[in-house]
């Protein structure tokens, strides 16, 4: 009976040296025995660089000079949201139900989330531009609270009052954002 729990004693001190943590790291985790690394995402407001437009008939005309920031908001418990909160009232445009203008979602894995927004819109102050409107994202984390975005937005259902676009249209563009 000594002899079976010397052995097992041995074997448990064998998997101890070589199974958890270990290392001198002192920024709090040591990677000596992580195949990958773990990068953080803040919430807060980030810089947009590498915009590339791939399609764009909704005409957004997302530029360099005009799109330069997006908010990112992190719960810490998998949910991520992209874009500024617009709800039912108050300024045009008008989302219903309320969303983050470029989606919440949760994250598949450490690196990988997908954000979506699905909305209707009122677009003027009168109401007559109206039209239903979803946007993906498919976010990738790079280092820490950097992100690469592919963004995809489709207009369908639109009123005929909403020139110079009033049909349905899709543009998508890819870009980095950085934290500030």
């Amino acid at each position: 009976m000594l002899k079976k729990m010397a052995l097992t004693f041995a074997a448990l001190g064998a998997v101890a040296l070589v199974g958890c943590g270990g290392g001198d790291d002192t920024t709090g985790g040591g990677n000596d025995d992580m195949a990958m690394a773990v990068f953080k995402v803040q919430s807060g407001t980030y810089a947009v660089s590498n915009l590339v437009s791939v399609e764009d008939s909704c005409m957004q005309g997302l530029t360099p000079s005009n799109y330069t920031t997006l908010q990112v908001t992190n719960d810490g418990s998998g949910n991520l949201s992209l874009g500024d909160l617009h709800t039912p009232t108050g300024a045009v445009p008008q989302y219903n139900p309320q969303a983050y203008s470029q989606g919440t979602g949760t994250f598949s894995d450490l690196y990988h989330a997908t954000t979506t927004m699905t909305t209707h819109v009122t677009a003027t102050t009168d109401g007559t531009c109206t039209y239903d409107l979803t946007r993906t994202n498919t976010v990738t984390v790079t280092a820490n609270n950097t992100l690469n975005i592919d963004f995809t937005q489709a207009r369908s259902n639109v009123a005929s009052a909403c020139d110079p676009v009033n049909t349905s249209c899709t543009s998508h563009y890819t870009y980095t954002v950085t934290k500030q």
